[in-house]
Protein backbone atom coordinates (compact mmCIF):
# COMPACT_ATOMS: atom_id res chain seq x y z
CA UNK A 1 0.00 0.00 0.00
CA UNK A 2 2.75 2.67 0.86
CA UNK A 3 4.78 1.85 -2.35
CA UNK A 4 1.29 2.75 -3.99
CA UNK A 5 1.03 5.60 -2.25
CA UNK A 6 4.53 6.93 -2.85
CA UNK A 7 3.52 6.25 -6.72
CA UNK A 8 0.54 8.17 -6.61
CA UNK A 9 2.08 10.88 -5.22
CA UNK A 10 5.34 10.65 -7.85
CA UNK A 11 2.83 11.21 -10.86
CA UNK A 12 0.86 14.11 -9.24
CA UNK A 13 3.63 16.08 -8.53
CA UNK A 14 5.13 15.04 -11.84
CA UNK A 15 1.81 15.90 -13.95
CA UNK A 16 1.21 19.03 -11.85
CA UNK A 17 4.84 20.30 -13.01
CA UNK A 18 4.67 19.22 -16.75
CA UNK A 19 1.32 21.77 -16.72
CA UNK A 20 2.62 24.20 -15.40
CA UNK A 21 -0.46 24.57 -12.53
CA UNK A 22 1.05 23.72 -9.45
CA UNK A 23 -2.69 24.96 -7.43
CA UNK A 24 -1.20 22.92 -4.28
CA UNK A 25 2.02 25.35 -3.77
CA UNK A 26 0.09 28.54 -3.88
CA UNK A 27 -3.24 30.72 -2.44
CA UNK A 28 -5.17 31.61 -5.59
CA UNK A 29 -2.36 31.81 -8.26
CA UNK A 30 -1.29 29.11 -11.39
CA UNK A 31 2.67 29.42 -11.54
CA UNK A 32 4.36 28.12 -14.44
CA UNK A 33 7.63 26.34 -14.68
CA UNK A 34 9.38 26.69 -17.57
CA UNK A 35 13.01 25.38 -18.39
CA UNK A 36 15.16 28.68 -19.20
CA UNK A 37 18.42 27.03 -20.93
CA UNK A 38 20.02 24.30 -21.69
CA UNK A 39 21.18 22.56 -18.48
CA UNK A 40 17.68 22.58 -17.64
CA UNK A 41 17.56 25.35 -14.55
CA UNK A 42 13.96 25.95 -14.18
CA UNK A 43 12.14 29.40 -12.75
CA UNK A 44 10.36 28.24 -10.11
CA UNK A 45 7.42 30.23 -7.92
CA UNK A 46 8.43 32.86 -5.32
CA UNK A 47 6.40 34.25 -2.72
CA UNK A 48 6.68 37.94 -2.30
CA UNK A 49 5.08 40.43 0.62
CA UNK A 50 1.56 40.61 0.28
CA UNK A 51 -1.74 39.85 2.22
CA UNK A 52 -2.14 36.43 1.34
CA UNK A 53 1.67 35.72 1.00
CA UNK A 54 1.23 34.67 -3.55
CA UNK A 55 3.90 35.40 -5.88
CA UNK A 56 4.73 33.69 -9.31
CA UNK A 57 7.05 34.43 -11.96
CA UNK A 58 6.86 34.20 -15.76
CA UNK A 59 10.29 33.05 -16.92
CA UNK A 60 12.14 35.76 -18.14
CA UNK A 61 15.18 34.32 -18.11
CA UNK A 62 18.20 33.07 -15.58
CA UNK A 63 20.72 35.51 -14.78
CA UNK A 64 24.14 33.38 -15.58
CA UNK A 65 26.76 36.44 -14.68
CA UNK A 66 25.35 38.60 -12.49
CA UNK A 67 27.08 42.60 -13.05
CA UNK A 68 26.51 45.28 -9.70
CA UNK A 69 23.76 47.94 -10.71
CA UNK A 70 24.86 49.39 -7.75
CA UNK A 71 25.32 49.21 -4.20
CA UNK A 72 24.23 51.64 -1.15
CA UNK A 73 25.20 51.60 2.51
CA UNK A 74 23.41 52.41 5.08
CA UNK A 75 24.80 56.00 6.52
CA UNK A 76 24.54 54.81 9.94
CA UNK A 77 26.70 51.54 8.81
CA UNK A 78 24.12 48.93 9.77
CA UNK A 79 23.78 45.38 8.37
CA UNK A 80 20.90 44.79 6.35
CA UNK A 81 18.69 41.61 7.15
CA UNK A 82 15.55 43.11 5.96
CA UNK A 83 13.97 41.84 2.64
CA UNK A 84 13.63 44.68 0.45
CA UNK A 85 10.08 45.30 -0.79
CA UNK A 86 10.52 46.96 -4.74
CA UNK A 87 7.66 49.04 -5.99
CA UNK A 88 6.55 52.54 -7.78
CA UNK A 89 5.84 53.93 -3.71
CA UNK A 90 6.01 57.40 -4.81
CA UNK A 91 3.48 57.18 -8.39
CA UNK A 92 6.18 58.76 -10.44
CA UNK A 93 6.42 55.94 -12.88
CA UNK A 94 9.83 54.40 -11.31
CA UNK A 95 9.90 51.96 -9.52
CA UNK A 96 11.41 52.15 -5.87
CA UNK A 97 13.74 49.93 -3.40
CA UNK A 98 12.57 50.48 0.62
CA UNK A 99 14.70 48.07 2.77
CA UNK A 100 15.71 48.25 6.36
CA UNK A 101 18.85 48.09 8.03
CA UNK A 102 20.38 47.07 11.80
CA UNK A 103 21.13 50.81 12.44
CA UNK A 104 17.64 51.56 12.74
CA UNK A 105 16.71 53.04 8.97
CA UNK A 106 14.16 52.54 6.71
CA UNK A 107 15.41 53.78 3.44
CA UNK A 108 13.80 54.48 -0.04
CA UNK A 109 15.98 54.41 -3.03
CA UNK A 110 15.43 55.05 -6.61
CA UNK A 111 15.39 51.78 -8.26
CA UNK A 112 17.76 52.98 -11.08
CA UNK A 113 20.49 54.38 -9.46
CA UNK A 114 20.09 53.29 -5.83
CA UNK A 115 20.05 57.32 -5.00
CA UNK A 116 18.53 57.91 -1.89
CA UNK A 117 15.03 59.58 -1.71
CA UNK A 118 14.07 59.53 1.72
CA UNK A 119 15.09 57.59 5.21
CA UNK A 120 13.39 57.32 8.26
CA UNK A 121 15.17 56.53 11.76
CA UNK A 122 13.82 54.50 14.21
CA UNK A 123 15.36 53.95 18.11
CA UNK A 124 16.32 50.40 17.17
CA UNK A 125 17.60 47.93 14.56
CA UNK A 126 14.78 46.98 11.84
CA UNK A 127 14.73 43.14 10.79
CA UNK A 128 11.49 43.50 9.74
CA UNK A 129 10.81 43.62 5.74
CA UNK A 130 8.65 46.33 5.00
CA UNK A 131 4.71 45.77 3.86
CA UNK A 132 3.81 48.27 1.26
CA UNK A 133 -0.09 49.12 0.71
CA UNK A 134 -2.95 52.16 0.49
CA UNK A 135 -4.27 51.47 4.40
CA UNK A 136 -6.29 54.47 4.66
CA UNK A 137 -7.96 54.59 1.17
CA UNK A 138 -6.43 57.93 0.52
CA UNK A 139 -4.86 56.45 -3.26
CA UNK A 140 -1.56 56.41 -1.53
CA UNK A 141 0.67 54.00 -0.64
CA UNK A 142 2.36 53.45 2.47
CA UNK A 143 5.32 51.58 4.63
CA UNK A 144 4.99 49.20 7.10
CA UNK A 145 7.46 47.82 9.16
CA UNK A 146 8.20 47.15 12.89
CA UNK A 147 11.70 47.89 14.72
CA UNK A 148 13.59 46.91 17.74
CA UNK A 149 12.38 49.79 19.47
CA UNK A 150 8.82 48.14 20.10
CA UNK A 151 6.94 49.98 17.46
CA UNK A 152 5.12 49.08 14.18
CA UNK A 153 5.69 52.12 12.07
CA UNK A 154 3.44 53.23 9.25
CA UNK A 155 5.53 56.17 6.98
CA UNK A 156 3.78 57.75 3.94
CA UNK A 157 5.15 56.61 0.75
CA UNK A 158 5.89 59.77 -0.90
CA UNK A 159 8.11 61.56 1.57
CA UNK A 160 8.70 58.64 4.47
CA UNK A 161 7.08 60.81 6.97
CA UNK A 162 5.71 59.53 9.97
CA UNK A 163 1.76 58.76 9.62
CA UNK A 164 1.24 56.77 12.51
CA UNK A 165 3.43 54.57 15.23
CA UNK A 166 1.83 51.46 17.28
CA UNK A 167 4.02 50.73 20.99
CA UNK A 168 4.35 47.28 22.15
CA UNK A 169 6.41 45.95 25.20
CA UNK A 170 8.81 44.04 22.86
CA UNK A 171 10.78 44.13 19.96
CA UNK A 172 9.01 43.88 16.63
CA UNK A 173 11.13 41.65 14.06
CA UNK A 174 8.59 40.29 11.64
CA UNK A 175 6.52 41.84 8.70
CA UNK A 176 2.95 42.96 9.17
CA UNK A 177 0.02 41.67 6.88
CA UNK A 178 -2.41 43.83 6.14
CA UNK A 179 -5.78 43.41 4.48
CA UNK A 180 -9.79 43.77 5.72
CA UNK A 181 -9.77 40.99 8.14
CA UNK A 182 -13.23 42.25 9.20
CA UNK A 183 -15.12 43.15 6.44
CA UNK A 184 -15.73 46.96 8.39
CA UNK A 185 -14.40 48.70 4.49
CA UNK A 186 -11.32 49.54 6.43
CA UNK A 187 -7.69 47.71 6.31
CA UNK A 188 -6.31 46.14 9.16
CA UNK A 189 -2.29 45.70 10.23
CA UNK A 190 -1.36 42.62 11.86
CA UNK A 191 1.65 41.45 13.07
CA UNK A 192 3.45 39.80 16.64
CA UNK A 193 5.51 40.96 18.93
CA UNK A 194 8.09 39.71 21.53
CA UNK A 195 5.72 40.53 24.34
CA UNK A 196 4.29 37.46 23.44
CA UNK A 197 0.88 39.16 21.62
CA UNK A 198 -0.50 39.28 18.31
CA UNK A 199 -2.00 42.81 17.41
CA UNK A 200 -4.79 43.87 15.04
CA UNK A 201 -4.75 47.72 14.15
CA UNK A 202 -6.71 50.02 12.38
CA UNK A 203 -4.64 51.05 8.94
CA UNK A 204 -5.90 54.71 9.24
CA UNK A 205 -5.44 55.35 12.73
CA UNK A 206 -3.06 52.80 13.88
CA UNK A 207 -5.35 52.05 16.88
CA UNK A 208 -5.24 48.39 18.15
CA UNK A 209 -9.07 46.76 17.64
CA UNK A 210 -7.97 43.65 19.30
CA UNK A 211 -4.76 41.77 20.56
CA UNK A 212 -4.43 37.87 21.41
CA UNK A 213 -1.62 36.82 23.57
CA UNK A 214 0.44 33.56 23.31
CA UNK A 215 3.00 31.78 25.12
CA UNK A 216 6.08 33.22 24.26
CA UNK A 217 7.91 35.38 21.55
CA UNK A 218 6.10 35.64 18.19
CA UNK A 219 8.32 36.66 15.86
CA UNK A 220 6.33 34.62 12.67
CA UNK A 221 4.96 37.05 10.33
CA UNK A 222 1.24 36.46 10.03
CA UNK A 223 -0.93 35.00 7.00
CA UNK A 224 -4.22 36.35 6.16
CA UNK A 225 -6.94 34.35 4.48
CA UNK A 226 -9.96 32.23 4.88
CA UNK A 227 -8.86 29.10 5.54
CA UNK A 228 -11.85 26.91 6.15
CA UNK A 229 -13.82 28.55 3.08
CA UNK A 230 -16.49 29.89 5.94
CA UNK A 231 -16.27 33.28 4.04
CA UNK A 232 -14.18 34.99 6.74
CA UNK A 233 -10.87 35.73 7.15
CA UNK A 234 -8.45 34.09 9.28
CA UNK A 235 -5.07 34.65 10.83
CA UNK A 236 -2.35 32.34 10.97
CA UNK A 237 0.70 32.95 13.07
CA UNK A 238 3.43 30.94 14.82
CA UNK A 239 4.62 31.48 18.31
CA UNK A 240 7.85 30.59 20.13
CA UNK A 241 5.54 28.27 22.56
CA UNK A 242 5.62 25.44 19.65
CA UNK A 243 2.06 26.30 18.40
CA UNK A 244 0.63 27.51 15.01
CA UNK A 245 -2.12 29.55 16.02
CA UNK A 246 -5.38 30.04 13.58
CA UNK A 247 -7.22 33.13 14.71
Amino acid sequence: MKKILILTIGIFLILSTISGSAAFLSFNQSMPIKTVNKTGICIWPIFRHDSKRTGYTTGIGAILNPKIRWTYYSPGKGGVESSAAIIDIDNDGRNDVVVGSWDGNVSSLNGDDGTIKWIFKTDGGVQSSPAVGDIDGDEELEVLFGSEDGNMYALCGLDGKKEWSFQTDGRVLCPPAIGDIDKDGEVEVVFGSEDHNVYALNGITGAEEWRFETGDHVKSAPSIGDIDNDGDIEIVTGSYDGNVYAL
